[in-house]
């Protein structure tokens, strides 16, 4: 049981001393993610990058999600056929909007180029994996040379998921026998705002400046 994501980030960051000081990134999925970003990035002296995405419905059903866009690319399953120039609108359209919340986010930041870097990817929790598992995907087709997974808690079904991934590592500090949410291991697991992420995020890089 860890106390709340603070305390989890610490144990977790501890087995990460090897990425130490080095020219690598931690991304991390907002925004609970955030908090646990934050500190892997105190602690290790790296840079901090939130990782936008929206999600693409099928065009007769928005409810059901067909892909994923991120500020960095994007991805689909192709087994619907959908119609490409929806897909290219689509995302286009999300792009936009994801730019705008980056800039609400990271006001005068351009977002970091992942191309050739060691990444730690990171949130408060994995139930399904299905957030994460787009995101590991856009970051391989953007070239980052290796992904580093660390969450301090996973279900066995996401961990094997992510395992089955070429070129990518996963840190996971407690897999419970008997899952049913990500907050059952915390103490203390309040809501991240927006604000808060914002301020994270700019105390993270602030640092990170401060330090080179």
């Amino acid at each position: 049981m860890f106390r709340d994501r603070d305390h989890a980030a610490g144990i977790l960051a501890g087995r990460l001393e090897k990425y130490n000081g080095s020219d690598n990134a931690v991304i991390a999925i907002p925004r609970g993610g955030a908090a646990i970003g934050f500190e892997l990035a105190r602690l290790l002296g790296l840079p901090l990058e939130l990782i936008l995405t929206h999600t693409i419905g099928h065009p007769y059903n928005r409810e059901y999600p067909i892909g994923m866009v991120s500020l960095f690319g994007a991805v689909f399953n192709e087994d619907f056929g959908v119609d490409e120039n929806y897909l290219r609108s689509e995302s286009e359209s999300a792009k936009k909007a994801l730019m705008e919340k980056y800039f609400f986010y990271m006001p005068g930041r351009a977002p970091l180029d992942f191309k050739g870097r060691t990444v730690i990817l990171t949130d408060d929790g994995l139930a399904s994996g299905t957030t994460m598992l787009p995101v590991i995907e856009m970051l391989i087709r953007d070239k980052a040379s290796e992904i580093i997974v660390a969450v301090p808690v996973a279900s066995e079904c996401a961990v094997k998921k992510i395992r089955s991934y070429v070129n990518v590592m996963i840190y996971c500090l407690t897999i419970p026998d008997n899952f049913y949410a990500v907050n059952q291991v915390y103490e203390n697991f309040e809501n991240v705002s927006d604000e808060e992420a914002v301020r994270l995020l700019r105390l993270a890089n602030e640092m990170f400046a401060g330090s080179k």
